[in-house]
């Protein structure tokens, strides 16, 4: 019943019925990760995809000069790498457990097998990972355009809406980013993020409470 309650909220597998859901469901088994565990390597041949239970897992990717870019932060109810095995193809990126984790994994043979015998469910899943890869590009290009404070600013506010919790001063971000991880997300230098976070705090933009980042209730950020 633990993994059928995970899958039903994915939106992976929105579109599927109940009867859909209970077959995938039947697929997974549950692992435990500990803090800086690495889930998957980048390169790494794509054999799994794997479903957040609890817990936060980092994305990374290193670039061919070994450059880091964090891509993300999954928490509870997401799933990671199901564009690889879709795709027949290597994980693009690494993923690691920044806190204990508990992740449902379904192997990638089980999956075809399952599409195989109910072309439904493959149907319904590919719609799914096309609204995923519509939403990803469009956020890709909202950035493309911007300028670092702008990207920051935009960065901020993505993270305090996937992980944020309400307090009296704003929306304070549960992740424990360092400057050096927001500059690899943005792509500038970590100088660069000291100087326009402290712009912001002076601008009212934001507030460090508690070691946490606040967004303030009213953003006044420039966008």
């Amino acid at each position: 019943m633990g993994n059928l309650v995970c899958i039903r909220k994915l939106s992976l597998f929105a579109d599927l019925d109940e009867e859909e859901l209970q077959r995938v469901a039947r697929l997974a088994e549950k692992r435990h990760y500990q803090k800086d565990q690495t889930i998957f390597w980048q390169g790494d041949s794509a054999h799994r995809i794997y479903i957040v239970n609890t817990g936060l897992v980092k994305m990374v990717k290193l670039s061919e000069t070994g450059k880091e870019f964090i891509l993300g932060f999954a928490k509870a109810d997401q799933v990671l790498g199901e564009d690889a095995v879709f795709g027949d193809e290597a994980y693009s990126f690494s993923a690691i457990a920044m806190d204990e984790c508990c992740v449902t994994v379904c192997s990638k043979e089980d999956l075809e097998k399952l599409f195989l015998t109910n072309p439904s469910i493959a149907m319904k899943v590919i719609y799914s990972l096309s609204r995923k890869l519509h939403q990803s590009t469009e956020q890709i290009n909202s950035l493309a355009f911007q300028t670092a404070r702008e990207r920051l600013v935009s960065t901020l506010r993505q993270m305090a809406k996937e992980h944020g919790v309400p307090t009296e001063r704003g929306l304070a971000i549960q992740v424990p980013l360092t400057h050096q991880d927001i500059a690899s997300i943005i792509n500038v230098s970590r100088p660069t993020v000291t100087n326009l976070l402290l712009q912001l705090r002076h601008e009212g933009v934001l507030e460090i409470v508690n070691h946490r980042m606040v967004l303030p209730n009213k953003d006044q950020a420039a966008s």
